[in-house]
């Protein structure tokens, strides 16, 4: 592999981990799911490991879709295993109004801040997430302002 070819590969994913946000911000739960390969795991904080595209469309229908977020990741590094697969690790943090707010929402700080850890392989339609692990490591005491599900 070139230092070009591993270059490509580091931005096609680092381009992966941003899309996530941009499109769990906007609720684009089609745009979100199709960065993922279709057997991928998603290995969630808060709800467990959820296998499968199918079983992620699930997950992504019964998120409301109501409040305002912004997620920021930031320290993102790709390692390049091989033409086909890579490793990452992000950091994350993420605001959140409760549900039915209009900007501008008055900011209480994060609700929370933590790692990703990711697998991607390369398919026939590119760069896809395989693995996605979330953890959490701050947690504000407003975060119950915050529904992560409809009920």
């Amino acid at each position: 592999m070139t230092e070009a070819e591993r270059i490509s590969i580091e931005r096609a994913c680092e381009r992966l981990v941003t899309l996530f946000h941009i499109y769990a911000d906007r609720f684009d739960h089609d745009a979100l799911l199709g960065l993922y390969a279709d057997d991928a795991v998603v290995d969630h904080i808060y709800v467990g490991k959820i296998e499968g595209r199918e079983a992620i469309k699930s997950y992504l229908a019964r998120k409301e879709t109501t409040s305002i977020t912004r997620h920021i990741t930031t320290n993102i590094v790709i390692d390049v295993i091989d033409e086909s697969h890579a490793k990452g690790k992000s950091y994350w943090t993420f605001y959140a109004s409760a549900p039915g707010s209009t900007p501008p929402v008055l900011l209480k700080g994060p609700m929370a801040v933590g790692d990703y850890d990711d697998e991607f392989v390369r398919t026939k339609d590119g760069w896809r997430f395989s693995y996605r692990r979330s953890s959490g490591i701050f947690g504000a005491p407003h975060a119950s302002d915050y529904v992560l599900f409809k009920a």
